[in-house]
């Protein structure tokens, strides 16, 4: 889950240049997309799978990393796509 957000902070900040500055209302509204997308695609994978989402310091040993997954799910929704 951090390395998604720290992810998104990155991609944010490569994103707002002095030729493209990027006010706080848009910074706000791309967060809040990015949250409920984040939100969304967890949901959805946890119903869709009828499995529990753990953080990676709460699994023991034998769990699939399921990342990759979300942040595709993520990107797809940020991008418009349902």
């Amino acid at each position: 889950l951090s390395r998604t957000v720290d992810q998104f902070r990155d991609q944010m900040a490569q994103q707002i240049s002095p030729e493209h500055p990027l006010t706080e209302e848009q910074i706000a509204q791309t967060s809040r997309r990015f949250q409920d997308a984040m939100n969304d695609s967890l949901q959805e994978y946890s119903r869709s799978h009828h499995a529990v989402i753990l953080v990676t310091p709460a699994v023991v040993t034998g769990t699939p990393d399921i990342t990759a997954d979300i942040q595709a799910a993520i990107a797809e929704k940020m991008n418009g796509g349902e």
